[in-house]
């Protein structure tokens, strides 16, 4: 479901790139991101919340919250944000066997359901394998962070820059900034639990009684 990256609104985007060798990437950032990967996780599971705001050109055009849970390979999104004065509920995942996402606000309400036995990659996850789709990095330590700063990326679809922030302390991802095409979009972690539900993965079409129903 890659229409997720855009989510209707070509300006939210998570980075998804070609795994291939690293080439300028220092190995101390490969490192970071490593223990990053390590951390946030668990193998009860992981749920965390996210604020997100998108600016064009300075100006805020969309905010909102997510909430992202994962256990194993199966994985589950909420998102909920206010963009050009309405409200659009976004939510889906992948419970092993299908991937799912319903759209609501703005005019759409439909839910997409698509079999498949491989999850795709980096769409309901923070992405710790941007050492490997970017050519260039540089990290600094600020305060009781690593910052990250991702260039020079080897998908031309993926945005030009990308800034991570992880904790110094426990490795935790704390923020990502985007940026592409004079949008920028930053995600900030507010929230961390351990210990997921493995019901709430499924896709039940009777909550969405008024939804068109898309199947592939």
């Amino acid at each position: 479901m890659k229409k997720y990256i855009l989510l209707t609104i070509t300006t939210l985007f998570f980075v998804c790139g070609i795994v291939t060798a690293n080439a300028q990437v220092p190995a101390e950032v490969s490192a970071v991101l490593k223990k990053s990967s390590v951390a946030m996780s668990d193998p009860t599971g992981v749920e965390y919340e996210m604020d997100i705001k998108v600016k064009m050109l300075m100006v805020n055009v969309l905010s909102g919250k997510m909430t992202m849970a994962s256990l194993g390979e199966k994985n589950r999104f909420t998102m909920t944000v206010k963009a050009m004065g309405q409200e659009m509920i976004t939510e889906g995942g992948f419970d092993g066997e299908y991937e799912w996402e319903h759209t609501k606000g703005l005019g759409a309400d439909t839910l997409y359901i698509t079999r498949t036995t491989n999850k795709s990659v980096g769409e309901y996850d923070i992405d710790f394998n941007l050492d490997r789709e970017y050519r260039k990095a540089k990290m600094n330590k600020e305060g009781d962070y690593y910052v990250i700063d991702f260039t020079d990326p080897k998908d031309s679809e993926a945005p030009g820059k990308v800034t991570m922030k992880i904790n110094a302390k426990n490795y935790y991802f704390h923020e990502m900034k985007t940026s592409k095409s004079g949008a920028t979009m930053i995600m900030t972690l507010t929230k961390v639990k351990t210990g997921v539900r493995d019901g709430i993965f499924s896709c039940d079409p009777k909550k969405y009684p008024q939804a068109v129903v898309v199947r592939k």
